[in-house]
């Protein structure tokens, strides 16, 4: 029995959900949630693009530091899980990389997840989070003792 596609809403939801709450160390548990993450980083590094190994690490250090702490995982470790997963393929010589097209990639996603904002949307919900703690703790200060 096939997996239904992950369509844009569940990825949002899911990619937020997985960097505000935590992730690593190493990828999440779960299947679906790990080509969440993965299908994000690749988003984030351009499809079809070309990088070489050391504009690749500066790239994913940049994804990691942009979505947070949270997602508790080095460079290396994501990029081999990256090439491993297939989303991103690395040539003979192990100098350049290549991010798969949305064309190359598994019918696992629906063609709407393109287009979502991975970093707008992790912040937009680290921000809902700190707004709902932040009202948490005033209401707190009011009540008497």
């Amino acid at each position: 029995m096939a997996e239904t596609p992950i369509t844009s809403g569940e990825f949002e939801s899911r990619i937020t959900a997985l960097c505000i709450g935590g992730v690593g160390p190493g990828l999440p548990r779960k299947r679906r949630d790990r080509h969440i993450l993965l299908k994000s980083v690749s988003l984030a590094l351009g499809h079809g693009r070309e990088y070489t190994e050391s504009s690749l690490n500066a790239a994913l250090e940049t994804w990691l530091a942009a979505v947070g702490p949270a997602v508790r995982m080095d460079h290396v470790s994501l990029r081999r899980y990256l090439i491993d997963e297939d989303y991103v393929v690395r040539d003979v010589a192990g100098r350049r990389y290549r991010v798969r097209s949305s064309r190359e990639s598994s019918t696992l996603f629906e063609p709407g997840v393109d287009h979502v904002d991975v970093l707008g949307a992790v912040r937009a919900a680290a921000a809902q989070r700190e707004e709902r703690r932040s009202r948490r703790r005033g209401s707190r200060s009011r009540q008497p003792n």
